[in-house]
Formats: C-alpha cells, structure tokens, sequence
C-alpha cells in the first residue's frame, strides 16, 4: 500500500465519518466520487486519484479547493467552514433522492416527502418550545390547533403528490394554503 494513499484514505475518511458524520453514498450525492472509488480512497487501494476526483473530494467534503491535492502530496486540507453534519431532514431528503434515481419514486414525490419531512420537523421544534412555556390553557389550544394543520397539510401534500404527480401545481397550492393557515393559527 502506498503511504501516499494510505495517508489520503485516513484523512478523508475521518473527515467524512468522523467530522461531517456521512455516508459514502451522502458524500457521492454531495458531488463526490462515485461509492467505488471512495471506498478504494479510503482504504489506500487503487490507481491515484485524478485531479477531477480530487476537486469532487473538495466539494463534497466541504473543503476549500487543492485541499485533497494538498492532502495527497502531505499536506492538511483547509476546510471551508467547520464541518456541518448533515439533519436528519438532509438524510431523509438523500434517501428519498436515492429512490428517486433507483426509479422507485418520481422527482415530485421526493419534493413532496423531502416537505413532508421538513414541516414534521418545524412541528417537533414547536413543541419542544411549547414544553418551555409555562403551562396555559390558551398555550396549549394554540400548540394543537398549529400541530393540526401541520399534519393536515402534510397529508395532503403526500397523497397529492403520489395520486397526480401532474406537476408542481399540486405542491403550490397547498403550500400556499399552509402558508395562508399557519400565520392566522399563530395570530389568534
């Protein structure tokens, strides 16, 4: 095994494991590699890596650019901004992407699921807020009536979504409605 490669498969794995907590396939959407070739990166096996692989390394890993470069010849990557590990909303959005390549899913249903993933989780930071306040009859109504509509509207974009897959049309106009609801339910 070359040192050279075994030195450039340690660092991009602690970066993309340790530091940003991704998957190799989240790094391959991320614009990396494809899965083979960081695998063999990883693991110090292989023919060295292009200058095209190295720059889709610096991306995806959220280093600045030459930093895999750098790391190849000896060097330390410099990193664009501290690691920022990706949500659980992100996760759940690469999966539903995943499926979407595979030609499980449309393009429409993974921006239908990727919503219904993202207004589930304003409702969950609703209520861990709604937890801080001190307890209220009127805190309480006002907590249920907005985790209501939330759940009301996430239905309704998922099964429009998956029954018409017709356009984004569908998705609009139901973001126009949570939109239109959400802020009288917060106002009253």
């Amino acid at each position: 095994m070359d040192a050279d490669m075994a030195r450039l498969g340690q660092v991009i794995q602690q970066r993309r494991d340790n530091e940003l907590g991704l998957t190799q396939e989240e790094v391959r959407e991320a614009g990396g590699p494809s899965i083979a070739t960081l695998s063999a990166l990883e693991n110090g096996v292989g023919k060295p890596p292009s200058r095209a692989t190295l720059r889709k390394l610096d991306a995806a890993l959220q280093w600045s650019p030459g930093s895999a470069e750098r790391v190849w010849r000896g060097g330390t990557p410099d990193a664009l901004t501290p690691a920022v590990p990706l949500t659980e909303l992100d996760r759940t959005h690469a999966k539903y992407r995943a499926l979407a390549q595979a030609g499980s899913v449309s393009g429409m249903v993974v921006v239908a699921l990727t919503r219904v993933a993202r207004v589930s989780e304003v409702a969950g930071n609703i209520a861990q807020l709604a937890a801080k306040l001190p307890p209220s009859d009127e805190a309480d109504a006002l907590v249920n009536a907005i985790s209501e509509q939330l759940l009301t509207a996430t239905d309704e974009l998922l099964v429009a979504a998956v029954a018409s897959e017709k356009g984004p049309g569908i998705l609009s106009a139901l973001e126009q409605r949570l939109a239109r609801t959400l802020p009288n339910e917060i106002e009253s």
